[in-house]
């Protein structure tokens, strides 16, 4: 009576462990998908983007576009941990320019832009924004949705950049 008693107390134990794992792999499978809702970016709308036309000439921090378009919480996502070094080291800017549908700028460490610096472009048709991080020399590229073609002039100033210790 013992053996039989022990072995349906196995037995359910053995059943309640395996509802478990169900039970987790289930919980796994429901949690994956909200990343995707959360991805969305808080963005400012098409018509507010193409304002930011009316900036061209301007500092970015003249014209606030970190704070009037919202974007410091897109910087944040997009650069990631590297958005604290972005903060602190953007206080050295080039006036915004305009070629096409794209925007772009570019900060830096102060008196020390060859360490550290930011090639932003903002593409007013998709709001979609990218950052080439300059470290050293070497780029490292943010994207925030999707990779924003370089025309022959943005090209030809992202280089002068890159390769100048300056702005």
């Amino acid at each position: 009576m013992n053996i039989k008693f022990l072995s349906f107390v196995a037995f359910i134990f053995f059943l309640s462990c395996s509802s478990k794992k169900e039970s987790n792999v289930q919980t796994t499978t429901e949690v994956t998908p909200a990343p995707a809702n959360v991805e969305t970016p808080q963005t400012p709308s098409g018509d507010d983007i193409k304002s930011l036309t009316s900036f061209v000439g301007k500092k970015p921090s003249e014209a606030q576009i970190f704070d009037k378009f919202d974007f410091t919480k897109r910087f944040e996502k997009l650069m990631g941990e590297h958005y604290g070094e972005f903060k602190s080291d953007w206080n050295q800017e080039t006036p915004i320019m305009k070629d096409g549908e794209i925007l772009y700028f570019v900060g830096c460490k102060a008196n020390a832009c060859r360490e550290n610096k930011f090639f932003v472009m903002i593409d007013m048709i998709t709001n979609n924004i990218n950052v080439i991080h300059l470290k050293d020399g070497r780029p490292v590229s943010h994207e925030e949705s999707a990779v924003i073609g370089m025309s022959e002039k943005i090209a030809e100033d992202f280089e002068k950049t890159r390769s100048s210790d300056g702005l």
